[in-house]
This record gives C-alpha cells, sequence and structure tokens, in this order.
C-alpha cells in the first residue's frame, strides 16, 4: 500500500468551493440549505473543490448552469455533526468525469430519505457556514 501525499490528505485549515448548481438553491447572495442535502445521485458524497487546486472562476466556469460558489472551512464542516453525534469528514478524491482538479467529497452527511430532520438540521449548519464568493 502506497503512502498518502500531502496532496491527498484534506487539513481542517483548507477552503473548500461548492459550486452552487440550481437557482431556487441561490438568490440574492443567499444560499438555501437544500444545495447541502444528499441527492440520491451523490451516492452519499457531497461534491466540493479544493481551493488550493482550483480557483473560484474555473469553479464557475466549469458548469453551464453554476449560479454561484460559497467556501467552506474544512475544519468547521468536519464539526457540522458534532452536536447529533455524526462524523463529517471530507476526503480527497477524485470522479470520473471530474471537470476539474482537486476534488473532495464532504462524507458522512445524513440520509434525507432515511432521517430528513436530521439531514435539514446538518445542511443548515454548512449553510450558516458557507460564504459566497463574489
Amino acid at each position: 500500500m502506497s503512502e498518502p501525499v500531502d496532496s491527498d490528505i484534506v487539513l481542517c485549515d483548507e477552503i473548500l468551493l461548492r459550486a452552487i448548481l440550481k437557482k431556487r438553491h441561490f438568490s440574492g447572495g443567499q444560499v438555501d440549505a437544500y444545495a447541502f442535502i444528499l441527492r440520491p445521485q451523490d451516492e452519499g458524497k457531497l461534491s466540493t473543490w479544493r481551493r488550493r487546486f482550483v480557483t473560484v472562476a474555473a469553479c464557475k466556469g466549469a458548469y453551464k448552469t453554476c449560479c454561484g460558489v460559497v467556501t467552506l472551512h474544512t475544519g468547521r464542516v468536519r464539526c457540522a455533526g458534532d452536536e447529533k453525534g455524526l462524523r463529517v469528514d471530507v476526503v480527497a478524491d477524485s470522479l470520473p468525469s471530474d471537470p476539474l482538479p482537486g476534488h473532495a467529497s464532504v462524507l458522512n452527511l445524513p440520509d434525507p430519505n432515511t432521517d430528513p430532520f436530521l439531514a435539514e438540521f446538518v445542511a443548515t449548519k454548512l449553510r450558516d457556514q458557507c460564504r459566497p464568493t463574489s
């Protein structure tokens, strides 16, 4: 087994970028908590990109329907489920059709189909933590 390289470890002080692709999730500079709810096609992973590998402009430009990009602090993301005993994590990975380098997935988010209240609680925490980019 190979040793991880620095780029494989997402440190707590890293900034993540989350592309908001649906207009109903982003209006007037405010992000809706539903932008952080897992969808069936997410397969339990919420997509983000690491700012150390990609710019906000590249993130916006990678999607035809990008309505905005928000930043998240990795350490705070990992704490989003602490009150409810969840161990939310951020891991470096890649997607087969990744449009950008530096993909990272937010893991261990609640499934909205099995626990919609917990899913909305954590999504609201992430919404409150995020910062819109200009």
